[in-house]
């Protein structure tokens, strides 16, 4: 781990006032309240509570910045971080990304149904968590089977 990644990780453990026993990173984030990241969020839990943070994103070619594009100026980046109480998930399992998208896009407050095999086999999956809230969070997790089992285990 870099120092930068260390330092941050012991500032959320201070302010949350616990220790970090899960973490991992999502390469795709949406939710059905109409977020959608199309780079890294960090995914943590500290306590019986799992947050979520993404941070601004630029693209580069070889380590170089590239410039702004016009999109990116009309729509300047606008950090997002939230949380939720493990004993407020309802369900949580893999589902096709393209439906996952439709969800967030739209904000449908209808669940996308748990991928079968065939989808499992030729879509691109993200782990859908339904809250008792209403809102459906989907993230495309590195460790997602750890997220599974932790959420089912508390």
């Amino acid at each position: 781990m870099e120092k930068e990644e260390i330092d941050f990780l012991k500032e959320k453990e201070e302010k949350m006032n616990g220790k970090i026993t899960f973490r991992s990173f999502a390469t795709w984030f949406a939710s059905n309240t109409g977020i959608i990241r199309e780079h890294g969020v960090i995914f943590y839990k500290i306590n019986d509570v799992c947050y979520y943070e993404d941070f601004e994103h630029r693209n580069t070619i070889l380590g170089i910045p590239m410039p702004e594009t016009k999109w990116e100026k009309e729509n300047p980046y606008k950090k997002y971080e939230s949380c939720f109480e493990i004993a407020n998930v309802a369900s949580i399992f893999q589902v096709k990304q393209s439906l996952a998208r439709k969800i967030a896009e739209l904000g449908l407050t209808t669940p996308s149904p748990k991928a079968n095999m065939v989808d499992k086999v030729i879509s691109k999956l993200v782990t859908q968590i339904v809250l008792n809230t209403g809102e459906i969070l989907f993230m495309e997790l590195i460790d997602y089977k750890k997220l599974e089992n932790l959420v089912s285990n508390t």
